[in-house]
């Protein structure tokens, strides 16, 4: 070791912000009628508008967490006019948050930790009951943590439930707010090598068999969805399950489908669902064609390419979200009619998962940047960070003509330039003032 560095200290600093989104979800956090966006990356939770006006994101704030997020939902008790944010870490630790919109600052409602031990691959399955009356976690093989909330949105005394099945791979809550609280799992026999779905009643605290038992599904079955219009969905990875008050119909798909992150269109009063594809990259929209009954047929097509998703966000206007941890994010709209379209409308650096980096004087003016091999597959690329003074525009007017401009000091010497004399090629010249307030006026 260098004794000048065995001497000295270090000073270590975040040169750059997390970029990859693992979470993405849409509601009302900020305020009632606010139609809000909320990203999870790693650590470090965004929050933005959508402005309804434009196809356009706004940030409205962001803050870190003290942990590795592995899930994020939100929930509205029957008390409450706006959604609150539920925030579970690796290491088990959770908090529920809200945001104040008179004070503008956020409101830490109830937090905690579990202190079982967990494995790793079981603890990011977070549910949340239809009626809100319960938060269901599965923190370690074969036990279910369910937290009692109250209708002012209070959490509870949590308690455990317990099943044989240990090798998990989904569980969500299946039922309606009308219901009594039920919920439904799939889980691999590893001795046989199959998957299969089963359903349980939760009943003062303990837990009954439900509707469904001991179904066999396809081998690469991995996501319960829940239909907006009633029932659920089991994505499989050459089959689709659409399962309604103990009814199941099943519809092939024509290719293979590694689904890795769903949302569902809802215009009017059809629904249409929407499904990533983590390996290639590729959008799917399911299409549910009703009759006279309660299941539907299931029609499957394949939209075009879009960023590995981890995530998938429908806002206003046809548009919507794609976060991904493997490259870009992307802001799209989807097309509507005959012929499914995409339209990618922003995209959001991503500088992971960097592979590989060098540092290197590109310009050799001794500021050192950083290139880096970023992304994967069809996504990956070259970047180039470096440091630098950000310049951002606070104001923006169109003066055709311009030709020069200079400042004048106020007579009361602040230190602070306040005029700003502006000349053009065939008019006089105008004063800009700038007031306290950020207003602008031209005299």
């Amino acid at each position: 070791v260098d004794s000048r560095m065995s001497r000295g200290m270090n000073y270590m600093v975040t040169a750059h912000k997390a970029t990859a989104v693992t979470h993405s979800l849409t509601g009302n956090f900020t305020g009632a009628e606010d139609t809000n966006l909320i990203l999870g990356k790693c650590s470090h939770i965004e929050v933005y508008s959508v402005v309804e006006e434009s196809d356009q994101i706004v940030a409205v704030l962001d803050f870190d967490i003290y942990g590795t997020i592995v899930a994020i939902d939100l929930f509205r008790s029957p008390l409450d006019n706006q959604d609150n944010l539920f925030i579970l870490t690796e290491k088990m630790q959770f908090c529920v948050l809200s945001y104040d919109s008179q004070t503008g600052k956020m409101v830490t409602r109830a937090n905690g930790q579990f202190l079982e031990k967990t494995s790793p691959s079981n603890i990011n399955l977070l549910s949340i009951e239809a009626g809100t009356r319960m938060i269901g976690i599965h923190i370690s093989m074969g036990k279910f943590k369910i937290i009692p909330v109250s209708p002012d949105g209070h959490l509870h005394e949590a308690y455990d439930l317990t099943f044989n099945e240990v090798a998990l791979v989904d569980i969500q809550f299946l039922n309606t707010p009308e219901e009594d609280p039920y919920f439904g799992i799939i889980y691999e026999n590893v001795f046989e090598g199959k998957r299969y779905f089963k359903s349980y009643y939760i009943i003062n605290e303990e837990l009954e068999d439900g509707p469904i038992q001991e179904h066999e599904v396809d081998p690469g079955t991995s996501k319960i969805i829940i239909h907006p219009q009633g029932g659920f969905i089991l994505i499989g990875g050459k089959s689709f399950e659409f399962i309604y008050e103990g009814i199941i119909k099943s519809n092939d798909i024509p290719s293979e489908i590694y689904a890795s992150a769903f949302e569902f269109l809802e215009i009017g009063d059809s629904c249409s669902l929407l499904i990533g594809d983590i390996i290639q990259g590729e959008l799917y929209h399911i299409i549910f064609a009703y009759s006279d009954e309660n299941i539907p047929e299931i029609a499957v097509s394949e939209m075009g390419q879009i960023s590995y998703p981890s995530s998938l966000t429908s806002l206003k206007n046809d548009l919507v979200f794609v976060g991904s941890m493997y490259s870009d994010s992307q802001l799209i709209r989807i097309g509507r009619g005959k012929e499914n379209t995409i339209e990618i409308v922003q995209n959001y650096t991503n500088l992971g998962p960097i592979s590989d980096f060098c540092v290197v004087d590109l310009d050799m003016y001794g500021q050192v940047q950083v290139v880096t091999c970023s992304g994967v597959k069809k996504d990956g690329s070259l970047r180039v960070v470096r440091n630098c003074i950000e310049i951002s525009a606070h104001a923006e007017i169109e003066l055709p003509g311009i030709k020069g401009t200079w400042y004048l000091d106020p007579p009361s010497k602040s230190g602070y330039e306040k005029y700003l004399i502006i000349s053009f090629l065939m008019d006089v010249s105008n004063c800009f003032n700038y007031p306290n307030n950020g207003d602008y006026y031209i005299s």
